[in-house]
């Protein structure tokens, strides 16, 4: 029956919503031929609401799978690009493709970064950032001295996975690229990188690390551990590395950029803490959490250069399961992760179509192109419930899915499976 509509003896059925979305689901993609007679039928029938369900099925499903050549993001990132010359800012070295203009490889820089997944605000403060520096590299070009060095040095905050180390990375590029920097290197350090194990000795190993990373980027991840997680300076050792560090970023301020990175209030903690972090960390890029149309934008990105295609109906399977999990305490512990967690979401959703794969040979069956390539929403239904939620789609919670308009919120019409479609004369 349909939920909503008048229900039959016939059609009555004791399956779980979730299964009755999966058999309805399979129904449409299975064989086409039959949804679209089903949908005929159902239109006939009045029943327009589960009739706009599964024409918007057929239409997320209908399309065939893109052939693609597999593409790595360092083949993306070193992809040619037409050179353009530009007098004010100095050429580089060859690289093993050829002699590039620096504005042709600060492209690619900032390609890079615009394809990042969200982030409109980091990209807004970087773009300021590299409009800066092209106006002190204008500037060097004509004689004339560096203003707001200071301004180089950046906290970044955020959760984990949020893309701060990636930012982090193509800013010392660019930094490099510009000119900024005289050498294309990037230091990255936590802790245990700088404090040695007793006293005396992390002035000197901080200091190694500073001098391996002159004439770049040095960037610590999580530097409020040096100051015992932010709440104080009870930690001689984090003291002693904080101290060497500041003399650094003053006695060599021409020829280092640090960027300290880490959870957004405990980095409000550690640069209270010292009023010579303040003033030499005047800017703060903060990285918001994803949210799940970012999370599916991962998503769908990590599975493309695998060969890999999720159908826009695995997609909305898995927006429901990140929407589920934020409304969770522990899954929103797990999403805390962003862009990690949808790495390792991915990964199980591999798994569970490895099983499915492997199920069809024990069975006789012989996998086609398409069952290789693509992950299903059932495979995205099983990776979802090893984290403890459905993978039944929740109407209300996702835009792919139109209704009437007069359901309630989250009882969108589905189809029951088996028997409307048998009270229909489909299967006669």
């Amino acid at each position: 029956m349909f939920e909503g509509d008048s229900p039959s003896d016939e059609c009555k059925s004791d399956f779980e919503k979730a299964e009755r979305w999966r058999i309805y689901a399979r129904a449409g993609f299975d064989d086409p031929g039959l949804a679209k007679r089903a949908l005929k039928l159902l239109v006939a029938k009045g029943y327009l609401s589960a009739a706009t369900d599964l024409a918007l099925i057929l239409e997320r499903n209908d399309i065939p799978l893109i052939e693609r050549e597999p593409v790595s993001v360092d083949d993306q990132i070193q992809a040619e690009t037409p050179e353009t010359e530009d007098r004010q800012l100095p050429k580089i070295k060859k690289n093993r493709r050829g002699e590039a203009t620096t504005e042709s490889l600060l492209n690619k820089e900032l390609e890079q970064l615009n394809g990042m997944v969200g982030l409109a605000g980091v990209k807004a403060q970087v773009k300021q950032l590299v409009d800066d520096e092209r106006v002190q590299a204008m500037r060097r070009s004509q004689g004339l001295i560096r203003t707001g060095a200071s301004s180089r040095h950046l906290v970044l905050t955020g959760n984990p996975g949020t893309g701060k180390t990636t930012v982090a990375r193509i800013l010392s590029r660019i930094f490099y690229l510009l000119g900024t920097l005289e050498e294309d290197v990037f230091i990255e350090v936590d802790r245990g990188g700088l404090v040695a194990g007793f006293v005396g000795k992390t002035a000197e190993k901080t200091g190694e690390v500073i001098d391996s990373a002159l004439g770049g980027v040095l960037f610590i991840d999580e530097a409020y551990t040096l100051n015992n997680d932010g709440g104080g300076y009870d930690d001689t050792f984090g003291l002693e590395a904080i101290n060497t560090l500041l003399k650094a970023m003053e006695d060599q301020r021409d020829k280092l950029v640090v960027i300290v990175a880490g959870y957004t209030g405990k980095m409000e903690h550690f640069m209270d803490s010292n009023p010579g972090l303040r003033s030499r960390f005047n800017t703060t890029i903060h990285f918001d959490d994803y949210v799940a149309d970012d999370m599916i934008a991962i998503l769908d990105g990590l599975s493309r250069p695998d060969d890999y295609a999720l159908d826009k109906t695995a997609l909305a399977v898995a927006k429901n399961v990140f929407l589920q999990l934020k409304e969770s305490e522990k899954g929103s512990k797990e999403l805390e992760g962003n862009g990690r967690f949808v790495r390792n979401f991915y990964g199980r959703c591999q798994d569970a179509h490895t099983n499915r794969i492997a199920s069809m040979v024990n069975e006789g069956r012989h996998p086609t192109k398409r069952d290789l390539a693509q992950i299903t929403a059932d495979d995205v239904a099983l990776a979802a419930e090893t984290y403890g939620v459905s993978g039944a789609l929740n109407f209300a919670n996702h835009d792919m899915v139109l209704g009437s308009g007069n359901e309630p919120a989250g009882d969108l019409p589905l189809l029951e499976p088996l028997g409307i479609w048998h009270g229909l004369g489909i299967f006669e």
